[in-house]
């Protein structure tokens, strides 16, 4: 019994453990880069849609149209892989069909992150070597 106490114990104070040394990184909110684009934003919200705007063209949300056609856009973000996952996924509303950028972060810092991506549905980049990337910073 005190052996079996002990092992919960020494689970749950793990638990705790591994849950606070993860990392713990807030995306929401708008984001600027410079260079790449002439000037972009990136606005994530807490319902999982995200809004770019780059030289004044903006695309995304939860509804936006080109071509004649409505789409939404949501993001995907996953930190406990290495390198950490960002992935947009543009939804074409008529028809439910998904393409999907497939990307990677390096958080440099709460208010600062390296964003590179894959083409449309293309693999994932693996790491940031011998591929384009933008620095995002997050707008206050």
């Amino acid at each position: 019994m005190k052996k079996t106490v002990f092992l919960i114990f020494i689970l749950i104070v793990s638990e705790s453990f591994i849950q606070k040394t993860e990392l713990k990184f807030n995306l929401i909110g708008s984001w600027k880069t410079e260079g790449f684009f002439k000037y972009g934003k990136f606005t994530f919200d807490k319902d999982g849609f995200v809004l770019i705007d780059y030289n004044d063209d903006p695309i995304g949300g939860k509804k936006f149209s080109r071509n004649g056609k409505f789409y939404s856009l949501k993001y995907k973000l996953e930190l406990k892989s290495e390198p950490k996952q960002l992935d947009l996924i543009f939804t074409n509303l008529e028809s439910g069909n998904e393409m999907t950028w497939r990307g990677i972060i390096q958080v440099l810092n709460d208010n600062k992150i390296r964003y590179a991506r894959a083409g449309n549905n293309e693999s994932r980049p693996e790491n940031f070597e011998n591929i384009e990337s933008i620095i995002l910073e997050r707008m206050k």
